[in-house]
């Protein structure tokens, strides 16, 4: 927090207004912009994607399939999203703060809103960056590149900008956060006054939790708060999702930011968020009744007292019915009814006093979470363990990982005993299957499963630091170079 304290508030304000501010006089301009033809060939926008984080988008394929939310759920709050971005008459504020606790479905929410303001209007200008540390999305260097390329996408004159200002500065997109958002943001859409059209430029920007250091998303938000303040016609309109951090909610309770936003809560155990949870679980258990052939012979299963008390525990934690009912209808078990039953004992054998799960969701949560890990055998664990903390303790730099087979190199293990190992983690873990093996790697489904096994107190386990991780890497390198056939070079 002494990072964040130190931060000069003023710092993105005086850069932003004092060298771009419409008002600005006696100044020379060198490198006057030019902007080019459309008959222009060249691979500027596959160069200006190099500088993109990659995955991050709206449609990515790295994303596939997104989360959203089920039919029918979330409904108030979608509708509360939309009409905020379409009451122009009445909206008196550009930035709207999406905020809740983990597993609440503030991703599926964003990507869900996103998807329906896109398809009722082709044209719209909307850019969406989706922030994940555990598929190493969070770089803060790249969030204003990654817009700016999504944005040049569907606005031609604003492409022709990008592509003269680049080539007068082709390390433009190197330099600070804050130049950045003063060149690729306030002085074309400001200053130049390039969006002529109606309506707005629509940014999402989900999990900005997860982008890599508290100063930078303090920085981020105050370069876009500030941004929203001194120039509240420019074409902008800010959706920003994230988790209640405690230097989060205490930059934007500032006096000087508080008018600048209008926050919308997802609350987890409010009588809305617990129908919704219900409603998906009722659809996902009719789908398992209906893959399953054996299950054509208990066409009332689950019994709706058993039905109800999961639901319970859910208490509206949407990470805890997804991962649930991934547990109860794995495919590879072929028996949901035990599994459904090893659950009900769960919650029977925890259930606090009174039989309220109400305020203890993430304690159901993790309970569960223990349940799952308990399923692996002692010969597995250590293999497990080696292959969790490989998976969400490395850096980006790691590029290993896109692979499942190679993943199985790098570990030195065989990969039987790989998939052995984890043959219980299917709840948890996107695992591909061996024929994707080579195309797709292991993923996290939720970053709470990840959170839980960080915190040894928690899980119960100890994966170690990224500090150990790179000294287990350094270790797994020398293996893989001791097995490399020596060749001696021919004199010449």
């Amino acid at each position: 927090m002494d990072l964040i304290n130190r931060l000069p508030p003023e710092a993105p304000q005086l850069l932003i207004a004092g060298a771009l501010s419409p008002h600005a006089h006696d100044f020379i301009i060198h490198n006057p912009i030019i902007f080019g033809s459309n008959s222009e060939q060249d691979n500027f926008m596959d160069k200006f994607s190099e500088a993109t984080m990659q995955g991050a988008e709206l449609d990515s394929s790295e994303r596939d399939p997104p989360p959203r939310c089920h039919p029918g759920t979330r409904v108030e709050l979608i509708e509360r999203l939309r009409l905020w971005i379409s009451d122009s008459q009445h909206r008196t504020k550009n930035i709207l703060w999406l905020v809740g606790p983990a597993g609440v479905g503030k991703s599926a929410i964003m990507q869900t809103v996103a998807e329906l303001e896109s398809e009722s209007d082709p044209s719209l200008v909307l850019a969406a960056l989706f922030f994940s540390t555990l598929n190493r999305r969070d770089d803060p260097s790249k969030v204003i590149t990654t817009l700016s390329y999504q944005i040049a996408l569907k606005h031609p004159p604003y492409h022709q900008y990008l592509r003269s200002k680049l080539t007068a500065d082709p390390k433009l997109w190197r330099k600070s956060i804050i130049t950045q958002f003063a060149e690729f943001i306030v002085d074309p859409f400001v200053r130049r006054r390039l969006y002529q059209d109606p309506g707005h430029i629509l940014i999402f920007i989900d999990g900005l939790d997860e982008c890599k250091g508290e100063r930078e998303q303090i920085l981020i938000l105050s370069l876009i708060s500030y941004f929203g303040q001194r120039y509240p016609d420019a074409p902008f309109l800010w959706i920003i999702a994230s988790r209640p951090e405690a230097h989060i909610t205490e930059h934007l309770s500032r006096k000087r930011l508080k008018d600048t936003f209008e926050k919308v809560e997802v609350v987890i155990d409010s009588d809305q968020a617990c129908q919704d949870v219900e409603r998906f679980l009722r659809a996902e258990f009719e789908t398992i009744r209906t893959s399953n052939v054996v299950m054509s012979l208990y066409p009332r299963w689950p019994p709706e007292g058993l039905f109800v008390k999961l639901a319970a525990a859910a208490s509206g934690l949407f990470a805890y019915a997804t991962t649930a009912a991934r547990f109860i209808g794995e495919p590879s078990s072929g028996d949901p009814i035990s599994r459904f039953q090893l659950i009900i004992t769960l919650i029977d054998k925890n259930c606090p006093p009174g039989g309220s799960f109400s305020n203890q969701p993430m304690r159901q949560l993790d309970l569960l979470y223990r349940h799952i890990l308990s399923q692996v055998s002692e010969t597995d664990m250590f293999c497990m363990q080696e292959v969790l903390a490989s998976v969400i303790l490395n850096g980006p730099e790691t590029g290993v990982f896109h692979r499942m087979s190679a993943f199985c190199d790098w570990l030195g293990l065989a990969p039987n005993l790989l998939y052995g190992a984890l043959r219980q983690l299917h709840a948890v873990l996107n695992i591909p299957t061996p024929h994707h093996a080579h195309d797709r790697p292991i993923k996290v489904y939720h970053k709470s499963f990840s959170d839980f096994l960080l915190d040894s107190q928690r899980s119960g386990m100890v994966l170690g630091t990224p500090e150990s991780e790179i000294n287990r890497n350094f270790s797994r390198a020398l293996r893989i170079l001791r097995d490399v056939p020596y060749c001696e070079l021919p004199v010449v």
